[in-house]
């Protein structure tokens, strides 16, 4: 079969798929290059993460066969509100993320249109429940997958109660569910919802049960992160785009409540924050600690290979975390929390230990600095672990009886 006899995938996101990079781009750049040979790609996505254009594009060519890129730091600016009208969309118009893509304007959703109705795919799969929103009105005449990294409305929960402002938490309560009766509607029109765990198919199947809803996990790739030599148990490592909400909470979080305590008995103990698009608090939240921003680079492995522990102490989020799969291939230790962890298939004490407070945190991290035989225990069996369930060669053929099931 020639590759224009392949069966045609559309893949529409707000961002450029690309590995090694943060986790969407990464998900959805392996997937696809998984499945090439077997289907055919073409991308319509947004420039963001502080890409250059052209490299972005230039990475998207061995896995797309055709690739528009559009600027999204062209993006419209919101109207300025009153106090009276910003009480009115508090109750009534859009929940704040969908009105943050609703802003990019109807120009970028004619882009789309006019780009779909030439490419003409047997599928078209928005990555991110909000990308929908480029097609507001103008259904295709094709079957709908949407990707959902995460759900939006799983996360707004949770952020909404850990706010400490009574104000702040019932503008939230009240915006968290807007955004659940838009994302749900969205889901409910679409042919097939992907999430990455069984917990939230679960979730899913129970708001929507006549919504196809499939599994379709975050993964690694093994050959890329390798299983490393043990690094310094002293050393301990955080990574995660240090823009985004869950990962700035759980940076706080730890280095304000655990690291003070793991001091105590490990004086010497070294600490770095590796991720792209940290802002002015996270370093000075490291001056504050003494710890070590490094912001974004090019190649995350070498702080693997000098970090002896990974922590993960998010308590927001939702999906799975990339950043515990990586570690684990690497051969790193984890300490996380139940809600850092979730989704993904480990066993506490097996293959990662999981620790919600602060003291038990802190209690975990000393434990393995200390003792050498519970490292060597969770770095061959996290190994294991994530070469026979998470590898993206394994994952990837779930996407792929997905399409055919759409086809």
């Amino acid at each position: 079969m020639s590759a224009l006899e392949l069966p045609h995938i559309a893949v529409v996101g707000p961002f450029v798929p690309a590995f090694p990079s943060s986790g969407s781009p990464t998900r959805t750049f392996c997937l696809c290059r998984e499945l090439q040979g077997r289907f055919r790609f073409s991308l319509f996505a947004g420039l963001a993460f502080g890409q250059a254009e052209d490299s972005a594009s230039l990475a998207c060519l061995d896995v797309f066969d055709k690739a528009q890129i559009v600027n999204m730091s062209a993006r419209k600016r919101l109207p300025r509100e009153n106090a009276a009208s910003r009480l009115l969309r508090l109750f009534w118009g859009s929940a704040d993320a969908f009105r943050t893509f609703k802003a990019l304007g109807q120009e970028l959703q004619t882009r789309l249109s006019q780009t779909l109705e030439d490419l003409q795919p047997q599928i078209i799969e928005f990555e991110e429940v909000l990308t929908s929103m480029w097609l507001i009105d103008r259904r295709p005449h094709c079957p709908i997958l949407i990707n959902a990294h995460n759900l939006l409305f799983v996360l707004a929960r949770r952020s909404a109660s850990n706010r400490l402002s009574w104000r702040d938490r019932i503008r939230e309560t009240i915006d968290t569910q807007k955004l659940t009766r838009q994302e749900l509607s969205i889901y409910r029109a679409a042919d097939a919802v992907a999430v990455c765990s069984e917990i939230e198919k679960e979730l899913l199947t129970g708001l929507l049960p006549k919504t196809r809803i499939e599994v379709v996990p975050n993964g690694v790739c093994t050959r890329y992160f390798g299983l490393q030599a043990e690094g310094d148990p002293e050393r301990l490592l955080f990574t995660g785009k240090m823009d985004y909400g869950p990962n700035i909470d759980a940076l706080r979080f730890f280095a304000e409540r655990i690291l003070p305590i793991v001091r105590l008995t490990l004086p010497n103990i070294k600490f770095d924050v590796v991720g792209m698009c940290p802002g002015e608090e996270i370093y000075e939240l490291g001056k504050l600690h003494n710890f070590l921003v490094h912001g974004n680079v090019p190649d995350i492995r070498p702080y693997f290979e000098a970090a002896g522990i990974l922590v993960a102490p998010l308590r927001l989020g939702a999906g799975t975390r990339l950043k515990i799969l990586e570690a684990l291939s690497l051969g790193r230790p984890v300490v996380s929390t139940r809600v850092g962890a979730e989704g993904l298939e480990c066993i506490d004490g097996q293959h990662l230990l999981l620790a919600d407070n602060a003291v038990d945190f802190a209690a975990s991290i000393i434990e393995l600095t200390k003792d050498s035989g519970l490292r060597s225990t969770l770095r061959i069996n996290g190994r294991a672990f994530v070469e026979k369930q998470y590898d993206w060669a394994v994952l990837a053929p779930r996407l792929g009886n997905l399409y055919r099931a759409l086809l």
